[in-house]
């Protein structure tokens, strides 16, 4: 199945997402696959320290990635 990157189906999608601070260093979030639909509410919740801040910068590229791909849908009004 081939994915149109042009017009992604969802607004936002991790796929087997690994992440860490530094290139070196342990990773931080392992194994990560979550996909926002367009126009959808989504909460980010979790006690401190579980990663919610981590999570944030692995989607804007503020973590190294070690492996999965993250599809970030860019919308022009």
């Amino acid at each position: 199945m081939f994915k149109n990157l042009l017009f992604p189906e969802n607004a936002l999608e991790v796929s087997g997402g690994t992440f860490s601070h530094l290139r070196d260093k342990k990773a931080v979030l392992k194994d990560i696959n979550m996909r926002v639909k367009p126009g959808s509410l989504t909460a980010l919740v979790g006690s401190v320290g579980c990663g919610k801040s981590s999570l944030l910068s692995a989607l804007i590229g503020d973590l190294y990635k070690h492996s999965g791909t993250v599809t970030v849908k860019v919308s022009w009004y």
